[in-house]
């Protein structure tokens, strides 16, 4: 843009002074230097600042924005941001803060953080309904942030009542009566307590006087009484009744018992570090329906950085050994930051990192044990596998699951757990396979694997109505980086004729023995952390009534979820175990009894030279004849192949009774002659009448006669 001549300061009816100019928004300077005076000039134009800020493009968030509760200090920060909505990073702004009954308020202060965040602070003194003004900017030309005025909901502080006892002030015992624990004299001085000096820097209690102020005269306390009132006293956001969600566990049991549970008021608020690092998320939600607590990629990145900032702040495993990034497993991270972060709140940690409900995408099957670096790392080649949004969220159970109330949120039943919740949802599941493949022996793994799969044998759908699918991906520290079986072609592989090809290439990467490790997968051997668990799930798959008896030793149900399951690996890895000529008789016999609907296997590489008539003859009598729908295979360029191969496929295509698509790609490599081709015919003539897409190759085949 053109700017005009700046106006004469001294004469501001003069004429305007040349040289000097007015600028106006996104105007461009420019200067002409000369050859040997950058020196002298450069200093003259003195500095170029930072951009300004803009109210309608800066925000506040935090917990002082939600439900606030009498004589409970809370906060909000604002972040200024640029006219593009970028954060600024230095302070100095005007920031007022403006309540519509100041007097209702105390202790109201702005704190310039001086990185471009300002901090409000203030301590409601009577419940009610107020608004909130903020601006930012110079006095008189200030403007309102986005989003005000704010409401604020502020209610009455918790009143805990007397129980069984007359005749004195609330919360006394009556002058000479027996000397029991008053539970309202104990728990309302916790309360004090708490309230003066705020969670993270309270005083702990005594065990023993928490216990006491809820215990009966039978020796038994009432946990879940003390852990909502415990989590309240702590500033705990609860529900619009005042209700918190129940304790997880039994709510009465022995004072033994009670003792080793990790209430709140046990658990170290997050450190400084952890707060700074949760800041930009810390505001929250809450998020009733649990399969609506998915995790975004850069939610699961926040918790690498998290885990990377506490190795560096001497995160220790429980025998006290020094944690490094790569050794943090899922256990370190829920121990270390999911329980410290969610504590105060008592939520799960995607209600804490969260802004709205997240719907589950993918569903994430996988065991604690192994590193979370590698597990993110799987799910980000996912991500760019599938060529998902970069919102695309994935339902991890130690994130969804409210770590205070998870017996509640899984339930005594799989069939209608958290886990199956989120499955319904799902367009499919990703099973992240750890480096030792121990996930293969863990019953919740195996149990959600099978759950998965049949959902592809029953031909449930996913997400919008398509196929279910099912993704295996590993980290190879070989190969230093995450590879991917994924279900049927996907983005990665493109489109075209070099389709399957890419898609060989890029999963013969998998390790091998991995993949053949899941023949070893027996459901009625699989371990838990929970033995009720295992009894469970071992009892929901052989339907018992009773699922928390002792489970059968054996069960046809067993033996069902382990053919599945065998099935599904063998497919994944039959091209493989032929390209490197492993004995195919253990693949075949599992892909038989597989009831899969889907088989994609493209015999290029190293099968072009090492794949012969009796692998095709035994992997034709192999196919699942019940239940095979769509039927992909690639023997182009495979040398070795005759006309015995095209005859023993020409056989098994007449017993696919269920068969919609079929491919075969049966050009350059294999030597066929019309015998070879007309056994492909009569088992197509004589076969399925579901038939809906045939494409078959057999181009440059100079035996086959017109």
């Amino acid at each position: 843009q053109v700017c005009p001549f700046a106006p004469n300061q001294e004469d501001p009816d003069g004429a305007p002074m040349e040289g000097v100019f007015l600028l106006r928004a996104d105007a461009v300077v420019r200067f002409r230097l000369g050859d040997t005076d950058f020196g002298e000039k450069i200093p003259e134009w003195g500095q170029v600042g930072e951009k300004s800020t803009y109210a309608s493009m800066s925000f506040a968030k935090g917990p002082g924005l939600g439900v606030l509760k009498v004589n409970n200090p809370s906060f909000l920060w604002v972040f200024a941001c640029d006219r593009d909505g970028a954060r600024r990073t230095e302070g100095g702004d005007r920031v007022v803060a403006t309540l519509s009954h100041p007097e209702d308020f105390q202790d109201v202060a702005v704190e310039d953080l001086q990185d471009g965040r300002y901090k409000v602070t203030f301590l409601p003194l009577t419940p009610g309904s107020f608004s909130l003004q903020i601006s930012i900017g110079a006095e008189g030309a200030d403007e309102d942030l986005t989003g005000c005025p704010f409401t604020l909901e502020v209610r009455p502080p918790t009143v805990y009542h007397t129980i069984g006892i007359d005749g004195e002030v609330e919360g006394k015992a009556q002058l000479g009566a027996k000397a029991l624990p008053c539970e309202t004299e104990i728990c309302q001085e916790l309360c004090d307590l708490f309230l003066a000096l705020g969670l993270e820097e309270a005083v702990r209690p005594e065990l023993s006087l928490m216990l006491s102020a809820f215990e009966d005269q039978a020796g038994h306390v009432d946990c879940s009484k003390l852990w909502r009132s415990l989590a309240e006293a702590g500033g705990c956001q609860c529900g619009p009744d005042g209700e918190k969600e129940e304790f997880p566990l039994t709510s009465v049991m022995t004072r033994d018992e009670a003792a080793e549970l990790c209430l709140p008021s046990q658990v170290e608020g997050h450190a400084g570090w952890m707060a700074d690092l949760l800041r930009d998320f810390s505001a929250g939600c809450s998020i009733s329906r649990v399969e609506e607590r998915a995790m975004q990629m850069r939610q699961l990145n926040l918790v690498i950085s998290c885990l990377c900032e506490g190795c560096n702040r001497d995160w220790v495993d429980p025998a006290g050994r020094p944690l490094t990034p790569p050794q943090v497993n899922l256990y370190h991270v829920v121990d270390l930051l999911v329980r410290p972060a969610t504590a105060a709140r008592a939520c799960s940690f995607v209600e804490l990192v969260a802004e709205a409900p997240q719907p589950c995408d993918w569903f994430v099957s996988h065991w604690w044990g192994e590193p979370v670096v590698d597990f993110a790392l799987c799910l980000k080649q996912h991500l760019h596998d599938r060529n998902l949004q970069k919102d695309a969220a994935y339902w991890v159970c130690a994130y969804a699951n409210n770590q205070w109330a998870v017996h509640q949120e899984i339930g005594a039943d799989p069939a209608t757990s958290s886990f199956q919740r989120a499955m319904g949802r799902a367009a499919g599941t990703v099973s992240i396979v750890d480096r030792d493949a121990v996930c293969y022996t863990r019953v919740w793994c195996i149990y959600e694997t099978y759950i998965s799969t049949l959902k592809q044998v029953t031909g449930e759908k996913g997400l919008d109505g398509l196929t279910y699918y099912f993704d295996i991906y590993t980290y190879d520290p070989k190969q230093k980086d995450a590879i991917g079986i994924a279900e049927g072609f996907i983005a990665a592989d493109g489109t075209g004729p070099k389709q399957a090809r890419r898609k060989r290439h890029r999963e013969s990467r998998f390790p091998f023995e991995l993949i053949t490790k899941a023949f070893d997968i027996r459901v009625e051997h699989a371990e838990a952390t929970r033995e009720s668990d295992r009894r469970m799930i071992l009892n929901s798959i052989a339907q018992a009534a009773d699922l928390s008896r002792a489970p059968a030793l054996e069960h046809e149900g067993y033996a069902a979820l382990n053919d599945v399951l065998h099935g599904r690996f063998a497919a994944a890895s039959f091209v493989k175990a032929a390209a490197i000529g492993t004995n195919l008789s253990r693949h075949a016999a599992a892909l038989s009894r597989s009831r899969l609907h889907q088989l994609t296997l493209h015999f290029g590489g190293d099968c072009q030279k090492n794949l012969k008539d009796e692998h095709v003859v035994l992997l034709a009598c192999s196919l699942p004849v019940e239940s095979l729908q769509d039927l992909f295979l690639g023997f182009q360029g495979c040398r070795q192949l005759s006309d015995v191969a095209a005859v023993a496929l020409g056989s098994a295509l007449g017993s696919l009774t269920r068969l919609r698509r079929l491919e075969l790609r049966l050009s350059s490599g294999p030597q066929l002659s019309d015998e070879g081709v007309g056994a492909l015919a009569a088992g197509l003539h004589g076969g399925s009448s579901t038939l809906e897409s045939l494409n078959l190759d057999i181009s440059a085949q100079s035996r086959i006669t017109e």
